[in-house]
């Protein structure tokens, strides 16, 4: 491509035929042979056809002055006119070419934003929509435990959820768990099938009939029965602890056999998602 330092030599001859007054056409012919090449140019055409138009002209006044018998250094002065138009027309073409390729680049850059902007508004809707089915998903689950938990009688304390498995009932003295009393214990084992990330904490519990060390021994082994009912049904060891506390924490009045036979029993207490279980407070 033509630079403006083409049009040094051209300065220089001026300043030759100024100076020395050389007597020929350098000059003329320079910036005529330049105008054939740039005429030809079709960014010059696009962008800058006055300016080539102008130097044509400067072309025609130079072939009248020549007709008129002008001095050779006004038709050389013309002539370096000419060849500056060709040499801002050539800067004009490369700088409109840019400006162009600039254009191009900035309509491809506006393209990807655009898509990108589209391919963000679809992952943006493909995520509400999985957070909508998330949110039901949570709720249809929340909803299920909800029934689960009612269904295996479970109460909300400051521990968590407790259920009182009180119809797993203990002869006085025993730590067999009664037959009538397995349906109530398969309930619970459906549940903790369900929810595997849920553990429990198995406390048993006694009358105050007998020794206190033996009633300690006693709810202990009761807490143990029942955790080895849930190991047999497919609960995992490690999501059981079991704990006795003999014939504290009553929850009838032992005077009676039917109050006996309430304190004679296990709770089971249902940890949260995270698996923690809140310790129970000890006996004042």
């Amino acid at each position: 491509m033509r630079k403006t330092t083409l049009s040094i030599p051209i300065l220089l001859a001026v300043v030759i035929v100024i100076v020395a007054g050389c007597a020929n056409y350098a000059l003329v012919d320079e910036a005529k042979k330049d105008y054939e090449r740039v005429k030809n140019d079709p960014a010059v055409m696009m962008h800058a056809p006055n300016l080539l138009k102008e130097a044509e002209k400067q072309f025609k006044i130079i072939g009248n002055l020549k007709k008129n018998g002008a001095s050779k250094l006004l038709i050389n002065h013309h002539a370096f006119i000419a060849e500056q138009k060709l040499v801002i027309a050539e800067e004009m073409a490369t700088l409109n070419k840019r400006q162009d390729e600039l254009a191009e680049v900035e309509k491809e850059y506006q393209l990807v934003l655009g898509q990108v902007q589209q391919a963000e508004a679809q992952l943006a809707k493909k995520q509400a929509v999985e957070a909508r089915m998330e949110a039901d998903e949570a709720r249809r689950r929340t909803e299920m435990l909800s029934r689960q938990l009612a269904d295996i009688e479970a109460e909300k304390t400051e521990r968590g959820l407790v259920v009182s498995l009180r119809n797993v009932l203990f002869d006085s003295g025993k730590s067999d768990i009664k037959i009538g009393a397995v349906d109530n214990l398969a309930k619970l084992i459906r549940f903790l099938l369900e929810y595997r990330d849920r553990n429990v904490l198995i406390e048993g519990f006694t009358d105050n009939l007998g020794a206190r060390s033996v009633n300690q021994r006693l709810s202990e082994q009761r807490a143990s029965a029942v955790k080895q009912a849930l190991i047999n049904s497919g609960i995992k060891p490690d999501r059981i602890i079991t704990r006795g506390y003999g014939e504290d924490y009553a929850i009838a009045d032992n005077s009676s056999e039917a109050g006996r036979q309430q304190n004679r029993r296990v709770e089971v207490v249902i940890s949260d998602e995270t698996g923690t279980i809140t310790s129970r407070r000890p006996v004042q």
